[in-house]
């Protein structure tokens, strides 16, 4: 059975790197078995992290383990509209209401979210 390869990040370069969840030991994030003790891996949140590239992420000169936070979904979700408004050449006439209706939009889909943060 896969588990989630522990993601941790820093200030500098290398800025992101993954361990096993299961040893400790690191590993490659493209590797699929873990070297040491066998496990089979998963990188979605490494995946989702990296998609942020590291924006809106506190970071440390020190690695320091990150989760995927609402932050850091809600960073990846812009970024990925940006991306599909490219590749489909949205070019509205007006920026402005396009605008006021992504962040809508966005608004909506983490509403849930941030209410139940309050």
């Amino acid at each position: 059975m896969k588990k989630e390869a522990i993601v941790f990040v820093r200030h500098g370069s290398p800025w992101i790197t993954t361990n096993c969840p299961n040893c400790g030991e690191h590993i490659p994030f493209h590797q699929k078995f873990c070297a040491e003790c066998g496990q089979e891996m998963s990188y979605e949140h490494y995946n989702k992290i990296f998609k942020t590239g590291g924006t809106g992420i506190k970071m440390t000169g020190t690695w320091t383990q990150c989760i995927p936070d609402d932050g850091v979904n809600r960073e990846v979700f812009i970024r990925e509209l940006e991306k599909l408004e490219r590749i489909c050449q949205v070019h509205p006439k007006d920026e402005t209401m396009l605008k006021i209706m992504r962040e809508a939009y966005i608004s909506n889909c983490f509403e849930k979210t941030e209410n139940e943060t309050k």
